[in-house]
């Protein structure tokens, strides 16, 4: 079998997918190339100097932004975000309607975040999965703000039971 020697632009195109995947992991945390390096699994220093020019690299291009000397944060996009009212199933899965559109928007179980059934939610399209496939990125207004469950406290933990809410998918959870 004949071995492939891979290109060094390739390797530099996917360490570039590659950050820019951390920076849509941690999208309000500013980051330095130690910190990506660190979360991409990579302890090479010469690795870690090409992340270091790939970031300076990407905040010319735009797609970051310096807030710092050396630390980075993903440049906000505002047109890939959607607003409207979800409904959780009670197998965690999400429907979002959106005005004016008559299909509702599919969101995966565990895609959801912290929406509760009626609440008004904040969606964003990941572009780059196979199917094209949204995830809450944030609340924006609660349709509930009182509930009415039992209350668990340990030590360190709360867990509030909604015994009448047949949707929720799971108890609430709260670190004390």
């Amino acid at each position: 079998m004949k071995k492939t020697k891979r290109k060094q632009g390739d390797f530099k195109r996917d360490l570039r997918n590659e950050i820019l995947n951390v920076f849509q992991k941690y999208p309000k945390k500013p980051l330095n190339h130690k910190q990506v390096a660190s979360d991409l699994g990579i302890k090479d220093s010469g690795v870690r100097t090409l992340i270091y020019e790939l970031l300076q690299i990407e905040a010319d291009n735009g797609k970051l932004r310096e807030v710092e000397r050396g630390k980075y944060i993903l440049t906000e996009t505002a047109s890939s975000s959607i607003e409207g009212i979800i409904q959780v199933t009670k197998f965690g899965r999400g429907f979002v309607s959106i005005p004016g559109q008559e299909k509702d928007l599919e969101i995966p179980k565990g895609k959801t975040g912290f929406a509760l059934w009626g609440d008004t939610v904040e969606i964003q399209f990941n572009p780059k999965a196979r199917r094209p496939e949204a995830r809450v990125v944030r609340v924006v207004q609660r349709a509930k703000t009182s509930f009415v469950g039992i209350i668990e406290i340990s030590r360190e933990h709360a867990f509030l039971y909604h015994p009448t809410i047949t949707s929720m998918s799971t108890s609430s959870f709260r670190k004390t």
